[in-house]
């Protein structure tokens, strides 16, 4: 159809929900807030949602969440720190993710243990650089995935430097 046969529309309403401000706070750890320590939301399928910045008190603040399934993650995690736990509501938040469209209510608490372990190790770059047609990949990235979908931060990921060595210094114990 051509836009001139389409009548214009008048009276429709669109109704959104409103996005969430959702307050929280780290739990467990003497170290923390340190600097640069932030909370970030991303959405299931990849995209950043919201960022908060840590506190002098450990608390953060998440705003502009809308109502949709998001995964959280800590970024800047001391040495001697990894996730051991996430609560939203008084609630346990499996695999690090919240739904925030089925009743949004509650606070965030990030709780953090400080005997994590750690995976280092070294990647053939002469075998593990090119692909079959001899093109670079770039960048290498080695992941180290909890077994079971309900360990917090079940997903390790860590950059391969120049030398082929990777470093994985925030592994919960199990």
């Amino acid at each position: 159809r051509r836009s001139s046969d389409l009548a214009d529309v008048n009276g429709l309403v669109v109704s959104l929900p409103p996005k969430l401000r959702v307050k929280g706070a780290i739990l467990g750890s003497d170290k923390l807030p340190g600097p640069g320590l932030k909370v970030s939301a991303m959405a299931k399928y990849g995209n950043l949602i919201s960022v908060g910045e840590v506190g002098p008190r450990g608390t953060f603040e998440l705003q502009d969440i809308p109502a949709i399934a998001c995964q959280l993650s800590l970024s800047e995690l001391p040495d001697g720190e990894y996730v051991k736990s996430i609560r939203y509501g008084g609630r346990e938040v499996p695999d690090a993710g919240i739904d925030f469209s089925s009743n949004p209510s509650g606070q965030i608490e990030i709780v953090v243990g400080n005997q994590p372990g750690r995976v280092e190790g070294t990647v053939d770059l002469t075998v593990a650089t090119t692909d079959e047609q001899g093109k670079r990949l770039s960048p290498i990235k080695v992941a180290l995935i909890a077994q079971g979908e309900q360990a917090p931060g079940n997903k390790l990921i860590a950059k391969v430097d120049g030398t082929g060595h990777f470093r994985l210094p925030h592994v919960p114990p199990g």
